[in-house]
């Protein structure tokens, strides 16, 4: 039985040169057709990927875009924040040291009423002692806290931040400490506000708290006078909480 190669061996020479012609075009026509296919996979593959990269590269853009205008509009808005920060800072800080001020406006303030109301206390204790035909020099332990002459209380605002009571202004024999002033000008002054009080008219003037005994007994009223120096003036703008008791 004859073989392959026996049968392919007997076929004349320009038979066997027409088969491997054949042969070889069907092949470069198979591998053309089976590259094609391929080639168009991927190439639709890289064009895919291409156009979803574009797509997600535009945006990406439109977002960077975006982003850069919010950038540039929060960076206005913190250089504005940034400014007002600074004026409120600098605000704030002035209206510390005014506060600071303030206080020590008012503490000082407290501090000079205390000073005028027990000035004018001892002089004017002195002065009724003196036209009672009482020793105007003797001792006098009282203040003007025990007829309720007294400032109204500390501010709460400030009393927290406030270093001790108001100073009281102590008696030397009777008589409250004014420094630097020379003697003879402090009698000239007493005797003239003295003789105020004396000759002053003071019909029709207004009642401004009742004299009662150690009993109760109302004995008659403390009229108002006129302000004709400081010293009346202050005693009379104070507050009044009861009555003037004589006591036995």
């Amino acid at each position: 039985m004859a073989t392959g190669e026996d049968v392919w061996d007997s076929l004349p020479e320009a038979e066997q040169k027409s088969v491997w012609d054949d042969t070889e075009r069907n092949f470069w026509v198979n591998l053309r057709s089976k590259k094609d296919a391929e080639n168009k996979k991927i190439e639709k593959d890289f064009q895919l990927s291409i156009n979803e990269v574009r797509l997600k590269l535009s945006d990406l853009t439109g977002q960077r875009s975006q982003l850069k205008e919010s950038q540039s509009r929060l960076a206005r808005e913190l250089a504005k924040v940034e400014a007002k920060l600074s004026r409120t800072t600098d605000e704030c800080q002035e209206k510390v040291s005014q506060l600071g001020r303030i206080e020590q406006d008012y503490h000082a303030s407290r501090k000079k009423r205390t000073e005028t109301l027990h000035d004018i206390w001892f002089k004017m204790r002195r002065f009724f002692r003196q036209k009672r035909g009482e020793d105007p020099d003797a001792q006098d332990d009282l203040g003007p806290e025990s007829e309720g002459i007294v400032l109204p209380e500390i501010l709460p605002e400030l009393s927290s931040g406030f270093n001790g009571p108001t100073p009281r202004v102590e008696p030397t024999n009777g008589t409250a400490v004014v420094a630097d002033r020379p003697e003879e000008e402090e009698e000239e002054e007493d005797e003239d506000r003295m003789e105020g009080i004396e000759h002053h008219d003071n019909r029709g003037a207004e009642s401004l708290v009742d004299i009662v005994d150690a009993d109760g007994n109302v004995i008659g009223p403390v009229e108002q006078i006129e302000p004709w120096n400081q010293w009346v003036e202050g005693i009379q703008e104070l507050e009044i909480q009861r009555p003037v008791k004589i006591r036995r």
